[in-house]
C-alpha cells in the first residue's frame, strides 16, 4: 500500500491494518514494526483533543482548608486570644481547624472544660456561637458573618461604618473575614436569639483567614497548563478573594482575567461570549451561572470538560489526551 493510501485511512478514521492484504504484509519482513506504529498513530487521532477545563469550585482547589493569616483588635477590654478560644466549637469545621492551629503557634491555651451549649455554624444566619457558665453569669461568644455580627453589637452608626471600611481592607488582597464578639448575662441562654432586647454584643475584632491552595491541585494545573490546557473557575466567592486564590493555583496572572458572574445577567447574549474567551475566573457565581457559563464553553469549545472534584481532575488528565501541543 503506497504511502498516500495509509494517510487516507488515516484521516477518514478507518484502521490501515484492516485494509492490509495478508499477502501484502509478507512482502515486507518488518511489517510487524510499521503496523504498530501505524496503530499508535491510528489510536492517537482519535483521542479528543483536550484544551479547556473548567473547574467548578473553588474547594476543588483547597480542599476547603483554612490558615489564619492575622487578626484585628478593636478597642476592647476583651483579650481577643482569650475570646477567640472560646469561639471554637466542637465539630469539624475547617474554620475551627485553622483557629485552633493559630492559636497553638501563638501559645494559647485552649479552656480546659467545653462550653455549656455549642450551636456550630448557622447556615442562615452566617453565625456560630458558644456559651459559657461561670457561677452566676452566661457568657455567650459568637463568630461569623460581619455584616450580622456588627448588627448585633452595642455600635453607633459611625462606629459601624468604620468596621465596615476597616474589614474590607483586611479583605483587599483576597482574605476571607469572619467577626468576633461577645456578652455576659445573668441569665439562662442557649443561642443569639436568647438576649433580651436591649442585651448588645461586644465587639472584639476581626479574624483574617485565607484558603490554601493544595499542593497536589497546584502541580496539576502547572503541568496541564504547560501542555496548552486553560483552566476556568466558577467560584461564589468574592472578586478579590477569587483571584487571591486562582492565582495561587496559577489559573490567572492579571486582573482583567476574572469577571463577576453577576454582571452576566445585564450582559447582552452576543457579548457574554466575548467576556467568557478573556475571563478564566468568574467569581459570585451561583447554580446558574455556573451551569450558563459551562455551556457557553462548551460551544467555544466542544471538548471543554467540567470537572466537580480534584479526584475527577486526576483522573481526567491521567488519560490520554490529544493536547494544543
Amino acid at each position: 500500500m503506497e504511502l498516500r493510501n495509509w494517510s487516507q485511512a488515516i484521516e477518514t478514521n478507518r484502521n490501515p491494518l484492516t485494509s492490509i492484504r495478508t499477502k501484502q504484509r509478507r512482502k515486507f519482513p518488518h511489517c510487524g514494526v510499521v503496523f504498530a506504529i501505524l496503530q499508535i498513530m491510528f489510536t492517537f487521532k482519535r483521542q479528543p483533543r483536550l484544551s479547556t477545563v473548567l473547574i467548578d469550585s473553588s474547594r476543588i482547589l483547597t480542599g476547603n482548608q483554612w490558615t489564619v493569616d492575622g487578626s484585628w483588635q478593636a478597642t476592647s477590654d476583651e483579650d481577643m486570644m482569650v475570646v477567640m478560644s472560646k469561639a471554637i466549637n466542637e465539630s469539624d469545621d475547617p474554620i475551627d481547624a485553622a483557629l485552633q492551629h493559630y492559636l497553638h503557634s501563638n501559645s494559647v491555651v485552649l479552656p480546659p472544660h467545653l462550653p455549656l451549649h455549642d450551636t456550630g455554624f448557622d447556615r442562615h444566619t452566617g453565625i456560630s456561637s458558644t456559651i459559657w457558665h461561670y457561677g452566676a453569669d452566661y457568657q455567650l461568644v459568637v463568630k461569623g458573618m460581619p455584616e450580622q455580627i456588627l448588627q448585633a453589637c452595642d455600635l453607633s452608626e459611625n462606629e459601624r461604618e468604620a468596621l465596615m471600611i476597616r474589614m474590607h481592607s483586611m479583605s483587599a488582597f483576597g482574605a476571607h473575614i469572619i467577626a468576633l464578639a461577645t456578652i455576659t448575662v445573668k441569665h439562662p441562654i442557649k443561642s443569639l436569639r436568647d438576649l433580651r432586647i436591649k442585651e448588645k454584643l461586644t465587639f472584639v475584632g476581626f479574624i483574617s483567614l485565607q484558603h490554601i491552595v493544595s499542593d497536589e491541585a497546584r502541580q496539576l494545573i502547572a503541568a496541564a497548563t504547560h501542555q496548552g490546557i486553560s483552566f476556568y473557575l466558577t467560584t461564589g466567592r468574592h472578586p478579590a478573594a477569587a483571584y487571591s486564590l486562582a492565582q495561587r493555583a496559577g489559573i490567572v496572572s492579571q486582573l482583567h482575567q476574572i469577571t463577576d458572574a453577576r454582571t452576566l445577567n445585564v450582559t447582552k447574549h452576543d457579548e457574554i461570549e466575548k467576556i467568557v474567551k478573556v475571563t478564566r475566573v468568574f467569581a459570585r457565581a451561583n447554580i446558574e451561572q455556573r451551569q450558563h457559563i459551562a455551556s457557553i464553553l462548551s460551544d467555544i469549545d466542544p471538548n471543554a470538560v467540567t470537572v466537580k472534584s480534584l479526584d475527577e481532575l486526576k483522573n481526567l488528565l491521567a488519560k490520554p489526551h490529544r493536547t494544543m501541543l
